[in-house]
């Protein structure tokens, strides 16, 4: 195989890729799961006050529910108006010499989970 074909198969995979990546039509319990797997489970709890610990050690009584609700949502469109706050906290950092530029302060975000 000469280097043309490698490059042809290369760019006919990134195109497949791309195009299932972007035509999504459901959402799978794999999806759910590989998320609520994904999650911190000791950072700071958003506006919901659900501390991350409870999510994931929860998560296999949750995933049916959250399965449905997420499925419904993503059928009718519909965005939580309660997913669209955040708590931004600004943190200093510490041994800075200075606290008047802006690299001297951490911004977090704290997002609400359910």
């Amino acid at each position: 195989m000469n280097l043309m074909n490698v490059l042809k198969m290369q760019r006919v995979v990134m195109l497949n890729t791309s195009l299932a990546c972007c035509k999504a039509d459901h959402i799978i319990k794999e999806q759910v799961t590989k998320q609520f797997q994904k999650i911190k489970p000791y950072k700071a709890p958003g506006l919901d006050s659900i501390p991350n610990i409870i999510l994931t050690k929860c998560a296999d009584l949750l995933l049916d529910r959250l399965f449905h609700i997420y499925t419904a949502i993503y059928k009718k469109k519909f965005h939580y108006e309660p997913w669209k706050y955040f708590t931004t906290v600004i943190l200093c950092k510490p041994g800075k010499p200075h606290y008047n530029i802006l690299k001297a302060y951490r911004l977090i975000a704290l997002l609400n989970r359910m």
